[in-house]
């Protein structure tokens, strides 16, 4: 400005930081390990490598969430993709909030990533030939049921036949 005054001016990258909750639903007590993948984009430019442990990341559930916070540049835009094992995609039904995973940052967010547990419908018949008693009866049965951990659980049934 003529006076030899010199304005210097700084930019600095805005961050927020973003948390990544991996959720269990209808299984109590559920743990377990559970991997991502995260990919981080500026104007189109893949910028994941400029974040520490977001290309491949893992977290450990234990009681049904858990949850991974990451510092990420504002304006960018951040994916996570679950990376589930052959026996997590059989037991659990995956939803993503936001859906698709995909969002663009410009405050604190949360990702969340929520496994309901898959259901099945068992149908046991008992079947009588020749019956010509006129009476009730039991007929007991156990039912062994075995988790992703080939861990069995016991449930014991009696079935009740009026003729």
């Amino acid at each position: 400005d003529g006076n030899g005054v010199l304005l210097t001016y700084t930019n600095t990258r805005k961050y927020v930081n973003v948390t990544v909750t991996k959720e269990l639903k209808d299984d109590p007590g559920k743990a377990g390990e559970f991997n991502f993948t995260g990919r981080l984009l500026d104007n189109g430019v893949d910028i994941t490598d400029k974040v520490s442990d977001l290309s491949s990341f893992t977290i450990n559930v234990t009681n049904n969430t858990a949850s991974k916070t990451f510092s990420i540049p504002v304006r960018s835009t951040l994916t996570i993709t679950e990376q589930p094992t052959p026996d997590q995609s059989a037991m659990y039904d995956t939803t993503y909030s936001p859906t698709g995973g995909t969002m663009t940052l410009t405050t604190a967010a949360e990702f969340k990533i929520t496994n309901t547990r898959k259901k099945q419908t068992v149908t046991i018949t008992k079947e009588l030939n020749d019956v010509t008693a006129t009476s009730a009866v039991s007929f007991p049965f156990t039912v062994t049921l075995y988790n992703a951990d080939q861990k069995a659980t016991y449930n014991s049934y009696q079935l009740h036949y009026l003729y």
